[in-house]
C-alpha cells in the first residue's frame, strides 16, 4: 500500500488573505464545484459570512450558488472542521475529519464512469488511504482480479472499485492534490 508524504498548507484565509499565526482558529472546508474539489480555509471572521458556516442552512442542503467574476457556479460542501495553528512547528500532520475523508469518497464513488479516469484514479487512492485509517476493510469476493471489493466498517456500505493503471507521476500528483485539501496541522476539534 502506498505511504504518502505530508505537506503543510498555507495558513491563510481565503476571503481576506489572512494568514494564519500560531494558536490562531480557522475553519476549513472541502468544497465539491464544476472544475474538482478545492479545499478553503477561512478566518473565524471570514466563516461566520460563509454559506457554509449557518447550521440550518448545512442540514437543509450543502449546495450554493456563489458568484465570482467568472459568473455563478454551483459549489456543494463535502464536509468541514475547525483547527488551530500549533504554537511549535512539531512537524506531524493529521488528517482531517473521517467522515469528511468519507463523504469526499462517496462524492468521487458516486461520479465514477470510464470517460473520466482522473476521477477515478483519485477514488482508488482515497480507497486506498481509507484502508490505511482503517476506515474500510478488504472484502474477499470471486470476482475478477483487479476489482477492489470495500466496506465502510462503520455503515457497512459497500463499495467496488477496478484498479486503474497509475503512473507514478500520476500519484504523485494525486498526492499533492490529497496534501493540500486533507490535512491539519493538529487534530481536529469537534464541529459545533
Amino acid at each position: 500500500m502506498q505511504q504518502f508524504d505530508v505537506k503543510r498548507g498555507s495558513r491563510k484565509c481565503c476571503v481576506t488573505e489572512q494568514l494564519f499565526g500560531p494558536g490562531v482558529f480557522f475553519y476549513s472546508a472541502l468544497i465539491e464545484t464544476s472544475t474538482g474539489v478545492i479545499r478553503n480555509d477561512y478566518s473565524c471572521e471570514a466563516w461566520q459570512s460563509s454559506p457554509w458556516s449557518r447550521k440550518e442552512d448545512r442540514e437543509q442542503s450543502t449546495t450554493h450558488q456563489i458568484s465570482s467574476d467568472e459568473g455563478a457556479e454551483q459549489q456543494s460542501l463535502i464536509g468541514w472542521w475547525k483547527q488551530r495553528v500549533p504554537d511549535l512547528d512539531s512537524g506531524k500532520v493529521y488528517w482531517a475529519p473521517n467522515d469528511v475523508l468519507i463523504a469526499w469518497f462517496d462524492s468521487l464513488y458516486a461520479r465514477q464512469d470510464d470517460k473520466n479516469a482522473d476521477q477515478n484514479e483519485t477514488a482508488w487512492v482515497m480507497a486506498l488511504l481509507l484502508m490505511q485509517k482503517r476506515l474500510f476493510t478488504r472484502q474477499d469476493r470471486n470476482t475478477d482480479h483487479d476489482i477492489l471489493c470495500l466496506v465502510n466498517k462503520k455503515t457497512k456500505k459497500e463499495y467496488e472499485l477496478r484498479e486503474p493503471e497509475i503512473d507514478e507521476q500520476r500519484i504523485d500528483a494525486i498526492q499533492k492534490q490529497l496534501e493540500e485539501q486533507l490535512f491539519s496541522d493538529l487534530p481536529v476539534t469537534e464541529q459545533e
